[in-house]
C-alpha cells in the first residue's frame, strides 16, 4: 500500500483553516472534560452503592474488589450508552432538519393527491345522501297522499237499492 503525501506546509499557512480547527480543537477538549469529570463521579458513586446500602438499608450487598469493579463496569456502560443514544438522536434531529425542505416537497405532491381523491369520496358520499333524501322525502309524500279507502262515499237510498254501476267501491 502506498501512502498518501499530504503537504501540512501549504495548508498550515492557511490562517481561516488554522482557526477552524484551534475553536474545533478547543470545544472537543471541553466537552471531553464533561466527559470524564462524570465518568469519575460515576465511578465514585459506584463505589459507594454497595457500601452505603449495606450501612444505611441493611442490604445483603458484598463489598469485594469484583462486586465494586461490577458496579463501576454497569455505572460507566450505563453513561456510554447514555452518550451514544444521545449523540443518535442528535445526529437524527440533524438529518431531519437538512432532510425537511426534500420530505415536505415529496408530502405536499402526495398529499394533493390523497387531497383529490377524498374530494372526489367526499363528493360521492354527499350525492349519495343527497339521492337517499330525495326517496325518502317522496316515499313520505306517497304516504301522505289519501288512498281511495279513506275516502267517504255518500249514496242516497235508491243507489244502494240498485248498485250504481257508476260508483266506485273500494272493497270491491
Amino acid at each position: 500500500m502506498s501512502i498518501i503525501p499530504l503537504d501540512i506546509g501549504s495548508i498550515s499557512i492557511n490562517h481561516i483553516f488554522l482557526g477552524i480547527i484551534f475553536i474545533l480543537f478547543v470545544l472537543s477538549v471541553k466537552k471531553l472534560k464533561k466527559i470524564v469529570f462524570n465518568s469519575l463521579l460515576i465511578a465514585f458513586a459506584a463505589v459507594l452503592f454497595p457500601i452505603l446500602m449495606n450501612a444505611v438499608f441493611g442490604l445483603p450487598l458484598s463489598i469485594d474488589g469484583t462486586s465494586i469493579i461490577f458496579y463501576m463496569t454497569v455505572g460507566l456502560g450505563a453513561y456510554f450508552l447514555y452518550l451514544f443514544s444521545k449523540s443518535v438522536y442528535v445526529t437524527l434531529g440533524i438529518a431531519e432538519k437538512v432532510a425537511s425542505p426534500i420530505t415536505r416537497r415529496m408530502k405536499s405532491a402526495g398529499a394533493k393527491k390523497r387531497d383529490v381523491k377524498i374530494d372526489k369520496i367526499i363528493k360521492q358520499k354527499e350525492d349519495e345522501d343527497k339521492l337517499k333524501k330525495i326517496i325518502k322525502d317522496q316515499e313520505k309524500r306517497k304516504q301522505k297522499t289519501k288512498k281511495d279507502d279513506d275516502y267517504v262515499e255518500l249514496k242516497d237510498d235508491e243507489e244502494e237499492e240498485r248498485g250504481s254501476e257508476n260508483i266506485i267501491r273500494g272493497n270491491e
